[in-house]
């Protein structure tokens, strides 16, 4: 008999921990960021007109120490911000999910509406702004109108397509038991579309933020959107650097807490 040699089998790979996965992406992701902002701050020193155009990381920070320090600009700029962000993105959020359910789960109501959702999500809603300007005047309305418009489409889709893919297998079975379509629409259609509409909601969030500064940069005489306007109108780059990284700190810890809260709403999912 001959025997036969086996390679020994390669020990199984034991995955890491979330943890060090979550410090590896830091690592790199912090090391990405410090080889860029020395990049920029060698750029801004190349030349001698260099700094009027691009600034530096250095003067960047003492601006928005400067900028943060102001009480007015948290009494004033932050808070005008934040009032017409939160009403608009309520709004759109409130709206978008009642609209969307029951365009989802009615096919007569869907049909009617489609078309014209389909054409108002299609319309440049930045062409739009000029004419609420005429409607609404420059103060809270507009801005809670603007950043409504350009939140509420997100949630709105993401919610009909929720509901409208409720498990079919789930639907079929709750039926065969006797469920009502109110029932069905409850325990089925409504917890299986949470993804899809948390999805929709962090969207929102993004059209959010770009539709009060937006709006703030247009017509406004307070706010961080006009902070951004009011530096360009003298040429003060690191200022304008400084109020976007603002904006972009609030905007990603915004997501990052409605994603805590999407993990804790889905938890009955697999991963």
């Amino acid at each position: 008999m001959t025997a036969v040699l086996r390679r020994p089998a390669a020990p199984a790979r034991v995955p890491a921990p979330p943890r060090s996965r979550r410090r590896h992406r830091l690592s790199l992701g912090g090391g990405l960021i410090v080889v860029l902002l020395g990049c920029w701050e060698l750029a801004s020193r190349s030349g001698p007109h260099t700094k009027l155009y691009v600034s530096s990381p250095t003067e960047v920070a003492s601006t928005l120490a400067a900028l943060t320090g102001e009480g007015s600009f948290w009494s004033v700029h932050v808070l005008a911000t934040v009032r017409g962000f939160a009403a608009g993105w309520v709004i759109a959020v409130v709206a978008g999910i009642g609209l969307g359910v029951v365009m989802g789960w009615s096919r007569a109501v869907r049909e009617t509406l489609e078309p014209f959702v389909f054409v108002l999500n299609a319309v440049p809603r930045i062409a739009l702004i000029p004419l609420l300007m005429v409607w609404l005047g420059y103060g809270f309305a507009y801005q809670v109108t603007v950043v409504a418009l350009w939140s509420v489409f997100p949630v709105l889709l993401n919610t009909v397509a929720g509901v409208r893919d409720a498990r079919p297998r789930l639907v079929a079975m709750a039926r065969s038991f006797g469920a009502s379509p109110w029932q069905l629409l409850r325990t089925v259609a409504l917890p299986g579309s949470v993804p899809l509409v948390f999805a929709g909601v962090r969207q929102a969030l993004t059209h959010a933020v770009t539709g009060v500064v937006g709006a703030q940069m247009w017509a406004s005489a307070a706010g961080l959107g006009w902070v951004i306007a009011d530096a360009a109108m003298t040429i003060q780059v690191e200022r304008i650097i400084a109020a976007v990284v603002i904006v972009a700190a609030c905007g990603t810890l915004l997501n990052e807490l409605l994603g805590v809260a999407e993990k804790r709403l889905t938890r009955w999912q697999p991963r």
